[in-house]
């Protein structure tokens, strides 16, 4: 992957998962991030971290 493509795929992640509501304590306080090949939503309320999947089950951009 090339910086663009980092770039993009960040930015995805960040727009869709960004402010989902935590699954332990129900907060929308939470930030998307890719880390080791996963996209992760972390809570700023609790602390809790939720695997969402696989960043290479996202959707290729255009």
């Amino acid at each position: 992957m090339d910086a663009q493509q980092v770039n993009t795929a960040f930015a995805t992640v960040r727009q869709r998962y960004a402010r989902t509501p935590c699954r332990s304590c129900r907060s929308r306080e939470t930030d998307a991030l890719i880390a080791y090949g996963e996209v992760l939503v972390s809570c700023s309320n609790c602390g809790t971290a939720a695997n969402k999947g696989s960043a290479q089950d996202l959707p290729a951009s255009r």
